[in-house]
């Protein structure tokens, strides 16, 4: 982070957004292997059967997720990410931050609300959450900018910092099969699903402040070859904190915090 950026002595406008209607899904496809002599070529006719795998997937995974955005279709997820917020801005006494407005509306919006702030300064945060590609996780994940007011005028602040934070419930007991695993989410108008939700959302309060308190020397210390690792979520990382009762609950980093608490 900038070194001007914690002197700085000014109020910061703050923005934060939710800019999905409903949970989101994540989809990968595995590797594309080209053998073949004519290189370029071959590349081109795999990148383009990739994305044609792409879209299938992402069309077969909107389609298996219905079901519990049904069942989520009540849950007030911008409430949460606004208390969460309020929260951690308490925590960050020297980011001189106004209270939060809630942005509704396309990425556009937001970037036209950014550009009409009144402050040289401002802070935005983007919440994204989503099912894991096997729908075994829920995570939720908070983009932090620091922004300052672009020299010229009508364009988009520049920004000056910026971290993720992540936080990740996984099923204890997940199924192989990825639309069982929905099924288990949708359960009980989606009962594990909002306890997930909740969960993410509200510890967001303290991992906020964990990724803009962090110092070099503190980073330094994650990154260093002798400090303890651990797998969580798929990940391999640098352990920020473990609960030795229950070995599953932990906090990692990776490019930022990952906070790993998987549901009741």
């Amino acid at each position: 982070m900038p070194a001007d950026e914690r002197g700085y002595a000014e109020r910061r406008a703050t923005i934060i957004t939710v800019a999905q209607p409903s949970i989101g899904v994540t989809t990968h496809v595995g590797r594309v292997a080209v053998i073949s002599n004519a290189y370029y070529v071959a590349t081109a006719e795999a990148a383009s059967r990739s994305a044609e795998l792409k879209i299938r997937e992402q069309i077969r995974a909107e389609s298996s997720v219905a079901p519990l955005r049904d069942a989520l279709a009540d849950f007030d997820v911008r409430s949460l990410a606004l208390a969460a917020t309020q929260r951690a801005l308490v925590k960050l006494p020297w980011l001189k931050a106004e209270d939060p407005s809630l942005a509704d509306g396309p990425p556009g919006v937001t970037a036209m609300l950014a550009m009409s702030v009144d402050k040289p300064r401002l802070v935005q945060i983007d919440y994204r959450y989503a099912l894991s590609p096997d729908f075994a996780q829920i995570r939720v994940l908070a983009q932090i900018s620091l922004r300052r007011r672009a020299q010229k005028p009508g364009a988009n602040p520049d920004t000056s910092f910026r971290q993720v934070a992540v936080c990740v419930a996984p099923l204890r007991r997940p199924d192989y099969e990825h639309f069982k695993n929905v099924r288990i989410w949708s359960a009980d108008r989606a009962k594990l699903a909002r306890h997930a939700l909740t969960d993410c959302f509200g510890r967001m309060a303290n991992l906020i402040p964990y990724a803009l308190n962090l110092t070099d020397q503190g980073l330094a210390s994650l990154n260093a070859k002798t400090h303890l690792r651990a797998y969580g979520a798929g990940l391999y990382a640098p352990v920020i904190e473990r609960d030795d009762a229950d070995r599953q609950q932990l906090m990692l980093w990776s490019d930022g915090p990952v906070d790993i608490r998987p549901v009741p």
